[in-house]
């Protein structure tokens, strides 16, 4: 499998398999959970394989088209960081989102990237720390969330082509289901 770390090229890729990932992504939905947590290790153990591939610094696009979140634990570490006041930081570039108890970043692109590095990185957020998220949490908890990435990000569009490519019974790639 040709792993592809290139944005462009993943949008472009990404709009002419929209109706195949949409099917797929059906299909994979109907599976039932054991079947569904039958991929968490191997998508774990290619996501290992990807980071030595795939470095997020290089890119940065998820800090300029996904929602930037911090949890209130994180403000502090944060406002250490960059030398400003947790109220100051938090009046100034937070939205408190009362629902989920978090801080949203009240622009896009985050206001700490700079070209594709982050000025921040030491002190990002734990969900900035935490992406893609494929080594934290389990693929059959959050392939629904991995799938909205497919467009954004490299580790989730090469992940869901692995899964695309890996067959159920050993015989028949999920694609062809």
């Amino acid at each position: 499998m040709e792993i592809i770390k290139e944005i462009e090229k993943i949008k472009r890729i990404s709009k002419l398999k929209s109706l195949e990932n949409e099917r797929f992504f059906e299909i994979f939905s109907d599976f039932d959970e054991k079947i569904k947590k039958s991929y968490d290790g191997p998508v774990k153990s290619f996501y290992k394989q990807l980071k030595k591939i795939i470095d997020c610094r290089e890119c940065g696009n998820c800090c300029r088209e996904i929602i930037i979140v911090f949890e209130k634990d994180d403000i502090p570490l944060l406002s250490k960081g960059i030398g400003k006041s947790e109220k100051e930081i938090v009046e100034k570039d937070f939205i408190f989102y009362e629902k989920h108890k978090v801080y949203i970043m009240n622009q896009s692109p985050c206001k700490f990237l700079k070209g594709n590095e982050c000025l921040v990185y030491p002190f990002r957020g734990t969900e900035c720390r935490e992406f893609p998220y494929l080594e934290t949490k389990e693929f059959s908890k959050i392939y629904n969330y991995v799938f909205q990435g497919y467009s954004i990000c490299p580790f989730h569009f090469n992940a869901v082509e692995f899964v695309k490519n890996l067959s159920v019974d050993n015989s028949k790639p999920i694609d062809k289901l």
